[in-house]
């Protein structure tokens, strides 16, 4: 199941049954779209959605699409209204930086759209801000420029492997969560989105180092610990020998 998932006005309302199975399917975060948009485009539930994913326990953040064309600092000022109800509960804003239908205007214009949008996340909330977008896109509509870096990344990237690897670029060298799979259903919720980040971990112990010592002895698997037990990736030393860093990390924190 995936560690975190993204949903919409296309996933339709979230009820507290449907909630709590996603908390128990293993998910524990959801970003929620917070886009209302006019017909024939399905009506907004993110009123619906993001209180009974909160009664469930889940990690909560919330996504603004940007209309490029339209202003995007009145969209960003509209979604923080209607988040308020929630204001000290929402861990995150996203910023989705994808729109194809902004033909006719430059890179440069569009990057403008988005400082906009940015300009007025900083003024209106005090939550983490951060960038969702995919590699193609920013390299062919925002001609990859390197202005949004400094920016947490939230990347779309369907390999179908639930990890940060992404192919660099932006100026984007790791990435904060990655999508990684589209429009499935998760626990009777449709049109869901699969992501994954690193969840924040608690310090080892003395005790686990050494449970991680012993899992190598005796060949344990990772799942048979109490931490998280495992090789990193593979790096060649100058002489040519292939080395492995062994990755030792606590368990998620509840």
């Amino acid at each position: 199941m995936p560690l975190a998932i993204d949903i919409s006005n296309y996933s339709g309302p979230v009820g507290a049954a449907q909630a709590r199975g996603l908390a128990a399917a293993g998910v524990h975060r959801a970003v929620v779209g917070t886009q209302y948009p006019r017909p024939p485009y399905p009506p907004g539930v993110a009123h619906e959605q993001i209180p009974a994913l909160l009664a469930a326990g889940l990690e909560v953040h919330a996504y603004v699409y940007l209309w490029l064309p339209e202003d995007c600092a009145e969209q960003v000022q509209e979604a923080v209204a209607r988040l308020e109800p929630w204001r000290g509960r929402i861990h995150g804003l996203w910023l989705d930086v994808e729109d194809t239908s902004a033909g006719g205007i430059t890179a440069a214009q569009r990057l403008g759209a988005v400082e906009r949008a940015i300009e007025a996340a900083r003024a209106a909330a005090d939550w983490p801000l951060g960038i969702y977008t995919a590699r193609w896109y920013w390299q062919q509509a925002m001609d990859d420029t390197t202005a949004c870096a400094e920016f947490p990344l939230w990347v779309a990237q369907y390999d179908r492997r639930a990890d940060l690897a992404f192919t660099p670029f932006g100026g984007w060298r790791r990435a904060a969560m990655k999508q990684y799979a589209e429009d499935v259903a998760v626990a009777g919720v449709p049109k869901v989105d699969l992501n994954w980040y690193e969840p924040a971990v608690r310090p080892l112990s003395e005790a686990e180092f050494g449970w991680a010592f012993a899992a190598l002895y005796r060949g344990l698997h990772p799942g048979q610990l109490p931490i998280d037990v495992r090789w990193g990736e593979a790096t060649r030393e100058a002489d040519g020998a292939e080395v492995h860093a062994l990755v030792i990390r606590g368990r998620a924190q509840d």
